[in-house]
């Protein structure tokens, strides 16, 4: 299934869009800020899932919290409010309800890495 397919509150084109007029005239920073993003992103969402799994409070707050921020360099839609939720949730001590959310969070975030991606390469050849 590609990412045209898959359904979220945000599109590619309006993250891009958003980027491009927020980052004019420091593109190199952007590049830097998506090629973290790219290098840590599955590992941050690794961490999470087995935290989740382990039902590791402290781990499940530490995580969420960590990738929500990297998120927020780019979007505060989808992603950054499901993670918001787990970390809340898990504060709350309401774990029963993660496993969801960790399953609706990996549509968004493939839509978001798929915008970056695209963006990155992008700005490498203009």
């Amino acid at each position: 299934m590609t990412s045209e397919s898959k359904k979220s509150d945000f599109a590619i084109s309006p993250i891009q869009s958003k980027l491009s007029d927020e980052f004019k005239g420091d593109e190199d920073i952007l590049l830097k800020m998506i090629g973290i993003y790219q290098q840590k992103s599955e590992g941050y969402m690794k961490s999470l899932e087995d935290s989740i799994e382990e039902q590791r409070v402290d781990d499940i707050i530490h995580h969420s919290h960590t990738f929500k921020g990297a998120i927020a360099n780019f979007t505060i839609d989808s992603p950054f409010k499901i993670l918001r939720e787990i970390e809340t949730l898990t504060k709350s001590s309401q774990l029963e309800k993660l496993p969801e959310l960790l399953g609706d969070l990996r549509s968004p975030l493939i839509i978001l890495g798929d915008a970056l991606a695209e963006l990155k390469t992008k700005l490498e050849n203009d």
